[in-house]
């Protein structure tokens, strides 16, 4: 069964809106019953697969690390398929041990959605996650 919540409130960061600050989170009416996502206390390696959750699949892409606070991932070598595009943006993406390294910025697709897709790290926001969440469990 599917849960329905309403969403309460949209909380962002108080720093002016950047690619690096493409961040939000939700208060919803309910608590959710699924377990908590663990986050990434590191930014992916050069090189390291991450998977990239999209609207309809998933996508196994290498990452190509920009700076501390967002990266880029392009498809694998001989990857034929669609990839990360339109309509993917908000989404996941996780290293091979579940951890949430990133959101999904932007979709560079040159039409084909087989290019680039930038994701914004959540390492930097560590903190302001868990103060924000801490903040409205009153815990």
């Amino acid at each position: 069964p599917h849960e329905c919540a309403i969403i309460r409130e949209l909380v962002v960061p108080e720093e002016p809106y950047s690619i690096d600050t493409d961040i939000a989170l939700l208060r919803l009416d309910l608590p959710m019953r699924s377990e908590p996502v663990r986050l990434a206390e590191r930014l992916p390696w050069r090189a390291e697969i991450v998977t990239v959750i999209g609207r309809d699949r998933s996508y196994l892409r290498y990452a190509e690390l920009e700076n501390d606070e967002w990266f880029l991932t392009a498809p694998l070598a001989g990857e034929t398929e669609r990839g990360v595009c339109y309509g993917d943006s908000g989404g996941p993406a996780f290293d091979d041990w579940g951890n949430l390294l990133a959101l999904t910025h932007a979709v560079a697709t040159g039409g084909n959605c087989r290019s680039w897709s930038q994701h914004v790290s959540v390492v930097p926001w560590l903190d302001w996650i868990e103060d924000t969440i801490y903040s409205s469990s009153g815990r």
